[in-house]
């Protein structure tokens, strides 16, 4: 008689090789999520620091553009405004806009004098110190003494970070500590700024020119010597433009000599004073916070006097930085009036 064996369900599970080689594979297809992850947000992270340096480019040339137009306001006549310094990489100008409200003056020819926010009713209309009786903010009184009237732009380690910051001095505004100017922080990790100066030596009511093969091209200059007066044409070549091969060359790093200034037809122009300058050429390089180490910068820039190339500049916080370079041309609209 045959014996009938119970038999359980199958209970059969994965081998060790079966577990072994889906363990393998999971680690495949997690390592390249992983791996797609932080691509994608080291891409994130740079292209986050790429937009903070283009707004802080904006920013910074926005403030100094809107500024500059201004520089030589000065309608008494009498304050001396215009442009105080003119550096290769640092400006000072002034402009004589408000203190009309304190100098004993109708400005505004409204049979007021002195209108201010002085907690009067100036004008007997029953009303302290409405918009009517503020007017005589907006007139000059022929000194440079008040706020936003005497300006500096340069470049200075504000923060003592080791990156270079642009800064904003206002002369009227006491420094907190006697030792040091009092600096309004502008725009951060600026690499470099460059200005450049048109003018009108002549008187003619144009921009002095010089001869690049044929053609009149408008002089850009700079006070190389310090002595404040602009005595060199930095188109070096002679060609119409200023670049890499102005200096050192692309690829490479150092100042631009420039020219002897000269008109059109080769006639020495003396070094020209201050108040002869029209118009200002800025240039503003501007890098991120942080390095992209998988990034190399290759590429040489010109600002004003300055050639710069960050893979050869024998410096190891610019090799790995983006850059970029901001220039604009501003119409002193209040010089030579």
């Amino acid at each position: 008689m045959k014996q009938n064996r119970l038999r359980g369900p199958k209970t059969n599970g994965f081998t060790l090789v079966e577990l072994l080689v889906a363990m393998a594979v999971s680690s495949i297809v997690a390592s390249s999520i992983f791996m797609a992850y932080k691509a994608q947000q080291i891409s994130y992270v740079n292209q986050e620091q790429v937009a903070v340096m283009q707004q802080n480019l904006r920013a910074a040339m926005y403030f100094m553009e809107r500024e500059l137009r201004m520089a030589g306001f000065d309608e008494t006549g009498s304050a001396g405004a215009g442009i105080q310094t003119a550096g290769p990489n640092s400006i000072r100008f002034a402009m004589d806009t408000t203190g009309g409200e304190s100098d004993g003056i109708d400005n505004d020819e409204d049979g007021i004098v002195d209108e201010d926010s002085d907690g009067i009713d100036n004008d007997g209309d029953g009303f302290t110190d409405e918009t009517d009786e503020r007017d005589e903010f907006r007139f000059g009184d022929g000194v440079l003494d008040d706020i936003n009237e005497d300006i500096t732009y340069s470049l200075f380690d504000i923060d003592g970070d080791g990156d270079n910051d642009l800064r904003r001095q206002d002369a009227a505004i006491p420094p907190a500590d006697p030792a040091l100017p009092e600096e309004e922080f502008v725009a951060e990790n600026v690499q470099a700024i460059g200005f450049a100066y048109a003018f009108d030596a002549n008187g003619d009511g144009d921009l002095d020119t010089y001869n690049a093969g044929g053609n009149e091209v408008v002089i850009w200059a700079i006070d190389s010597d310090g002595d404040n007066d602009l005595d060199t044409n930095l188109d070096t070549d002679g060609d119409g433009d200023i670049d890499p091969q102005d200096g050192p060359g692309t690829g490479n790093n150092g100042p631009i000599a420039g020219q002897a200034l000269a008109d059109f037809g080769g006639t020495a122009i003396a070094d020209v004073p201050l108040e002869d300058i029209r118009q200002v050429r800025i240039w503003m390089l501007v890098r991120p916070a942080r390095k992209d180490r998988k990034f190399v910068n290759n590429h040489t820039y010109v600002v004003g006097n300055q050639v710069i190339t960050p893979s050869t500049d024998g410096d190891s916080e610019t090799t790995n930085r983006r850059m970029r370079l901001s220039e604009t041309e501003i119409k002193c609209r209040n010089m030579g009036i």
